[in-house]
């Protein structure tokens, strides 16, 4: 959550706090991001070259932004039409 909120910080300085509660935010902006920055960590790198940041932070700051922005009516739900991706990770994850 530190990393997280050092990533919130930035992101307030840079485009204002709260920003997403002004504005509609489209999901798969912040999902987009969410998934470069996992790929990137996955990759062996730690910090957002840009912003000196974590990647892990990064990745937990875009999905809050959608969680909240989803409660607060203010989500642009773009992703693509469903497929079959939930049943197929159902189908094929092995229970312990």
């Amino acid at each position: 959550m530190v990393e997280m909120a050092g990533v919130f910080e930035l992101g307030a300085k840079k485009y204002g706090p709260f920003n997403w509660r002004e504005t509609k935010v489209e999901a798969m902006t912040y999902v987009n991001a969410t998934l470069r920055h996992l790929l990137s960590w996955l990759d062996g790198e730690d910090t957002d070259p840009e912003s000196s940041k974590s990647h892990l932070g990064h990745a937990m700051a875009s999905l809050g932004i959608v969680i909240d922005a989803m409660h607060t009516n203010q989500l642009i739900d773009n992703r693509p039409t469903q497929g079959a991706t939930a049943r197929l990770i159902v189908t094929n994850t092995k229970s312990i």
